[in-house]
């Protein structure tokens, strides 16, 4: 009757939010360090085709990671899902979010032997262009490591004989060593 139609979904925004945390946040050359990713969608409308980004440093070497539901939300027409459960270096994936939903990522990283500083890691949610996020503040989460030297002490004493007579006496030399 002459009425027009509004797109409603365009009204309701999201709240996607990541929050990340690093174990151990001091940590030796060489070691492993895991990284958890909780993202989130608070509402009050569902979101799909999110991105997902963790890019890792050059402090690290190599990285498995992956993703489960940790909280499936509200029932929508979207459901809360990983777009890939698994890989390996960084993170580069979509994701859907019903209301109230969140997933977990978990990132197994391995040091490099030969860094030492500050390791910094920064995970980014994303949603599409067409859906209006209502607070950007929270799309992005930082953390820092701190990578030490790590030592490889070894210590060997000898004494460069194979016998010792009863009431002798021997020399021994020690040996204290750090590969790095």
């Amino acid at each position: 009757t002459g009425s027009t139609l509004t797109d409603l979904s365009r009204s309701f925004p999201v709240d996607l939010s990541v929050v990340k945390n690093v174990t151990p946040t001091t940590a030796l050359q060489g070691q492993t360090v895991v990284y958890t990713l909780t993202v989130g969608n608070s509402g009050p409308a569902s979101v799909g085709k999110t991105t997902v980004t963790d890019s890792l440093s050059a402090a690290f070497t190599s990285a498995i990671w992956n993703c489960s539901v940790a909280v499936p939300g509200t029932p929508t027409s979207v459901t809360t899902g990983c777009g890939v459960p698994s890989g390996t270096g960084n993170i580069s994936t979509s994701a859907s979010f019903s209301v109230g939903g969140s997933l977990i990522y978990r990132v197994t990283a391995t040091l490099s032997s030969g860094f030492a500083g500050t390791a910094t890691n920064v995970a980014v949610a994303s949603v599409p262009a067409a859906i209006f996020d209502s607070n950007l503040n929270n799309n992005i989460s930082t953390v820092t490591s701190t990578v030490a030297p790590a030592t490889n002490l070894s210590i060997a004493k000898d004494d460069g004989t194979a016998t010792v007579v009863a009431g002798g006496t021997t020399n021994y030399t020690v040996t204290v060593s750090n590969l790095g």
